[in-house]
């Protein structure tokens, strides 16, 4: 089937983008709404963003001239939600109802086949192995999920191990899984050398490395294993320094388990931060030591930005990372690995050099934003016009 063409005089897509964030926390599935929402067409697409009511990124979405909606959930089926939902598709003439996270996909689901409207799942990773669930917990998430996602009219995942997934787990047809990588402007993340404005600022001697790791204060982005870790490292290269970018609800937590390993002199955490690009260009190199993903934003990032990235084998992490090629993969839950593979490329700075050159090259392939939002623009427009006649 060949992409429909825009008509002048046809009225602009309206699409509902319902968020299952955190009022505290950014998650890497908001900023990368907000890029595809700063980035598609505003003659041709109109934009609702269902948000948390404290949501960080709301004057943002409504710069990018997204009309932002209080969206506040208490439970994976919580009825009010679901009218409020179903009330702002009647009242905004929404056309497509796009739901982001598991919290979000039942309730959504709901409110589509309520309205009509055509629905699309944006899954970015799997949670029915949570590992901190009880069996009861999980069993009811699977059945929610497997709900939703076969009464979506496309579900789009990040990565080709998302979209195995899906297939396997859920037995969806082929054609309702598309797989569009996560987008990142080339021109805004491009090299660049903030080191002396973050030493400044933080206090860090010139000479000492950097290592860099940006991602919410979760459990499951794996903090704790990387500070294990630390210790190991600084048995090395005694110098390194290394800067926690995010905030969450663990930060304490990780201050005080810094504090008992006695490297609490050696760690910056900078809490929330706006300036991740600054702050990333200091980096000598950048680490994800996660125990779950999906395609992680901070990799791409990183590695749009020239840096070498130590990442834990996990979720799509392979799929961006090429051992030994732009960085090292390294087992989950294992610090003394996460250790080593720091302190092989805080060492040899001519390999992490070639190793970031590498990842650079690589993510400006396929990757970039412009390509990203036409595949986006394709999934919306074909099932918009599904059944129309727009030629």
């Amino acid at each position: 089937m060949a992409r429909r063409e825009w008509s002048q005089g046809v009225s602009a897509i309206k699409i509902l983008h319902i968020l299952g964030g955190h009022a505290g926390l950014v998650s890497g599935v908001e900023t990368q709404t907000l890029t595809l929402v700063r980035k598609f067409d505003r003659q041709k697409y109109a934009f609702v963003i269902a948000y948390a009511p404290q949501g960080r990124l709301r004057g943002d979405f409504e710069a990018a001239g997204a009309k932002v909606m209080p969206f506040k959930t208490r439970s994976k089926i919580d009825l009010f939600a679901i009218h409020r939902l179903i009330k702002t598709i009647k009242v905004e003439g929404i056309r497509i109802a796009c739901s982001h996270g598991p919290r979000v996909d039942l309730m959504t689901s709901i409110a589509a086949k309520h309205t009509g409207v055509r629905f699309v799942v944006d899954r970015q990773v799997d949670l029915s192995w949570y590992p901190y669930w009880g069996a009861v917990k999980k069993r009811l998430y699977r059945v929610a999920d497997n709900y939703a996602l076969t009464r979506a009219d496309k579900v789009i995942t990040p990565s080709e191990m998302g979209r195995q997934a899906l297939l396997r787990d859920y037995r969806l047809p082929e054609a309702g899984v598309t797989v569009i990588r996560n987008g990142i402007d080339l021109n805004e993340f491009k090299i660049r050398d903030c080191r002396s404005d973050v030493e400044k600022q933080f206090g860090i001697p010139r000479d000492d490395p950097i290592v860099g790791i940006v991602a919410q204060l979760t459990e499951w982005k794996g903090h704790r294993y990387l500070l294990e870790g630390i210790p190991l490292v600084l048995k090395s290269v005694p110098r390194a320094k290394f800067l926690v970018v995010g905030g969450g609800d663990l930060m304490d937590q990780l201050k005080n388990l810094a504090r008992d390993l006695g490297v609490s002199s050696s760690v910056i955490f900078t809490g929330y931060r706006s300036d991740v690009k600054e702050l990333m260009g200091s980096f000598d190199l950048c680490v994800l030591c996660s125990i779950r993903e999906g395609l992680p934003n901070a990799v791409i990032e990183a590695m749009a930005m020239g840096k070498a990235v130590v990442a834990t084998d996990v979720g799509a992490a392979r799929e961006l990372v090429q051992d030994g090629n732009t960085g090292y993969v390294v087992p989950p839950r294992n610090p003394p690995a996460l250790a080593r593979a720091i302190v092989t490329l805080v060492k040899d700075k001519a390999k992490a050099l070639s190793f970031g050159a590498g990842g650079r090259q690589f993510i400006s392939k396929g990757f970039d934003i412009g390509s990203v939002v036409s595949q986006h623009e394709n999934v919306f427009l074909r099932l918009a016009c599904a059944g129309e006649d727009m030629e």
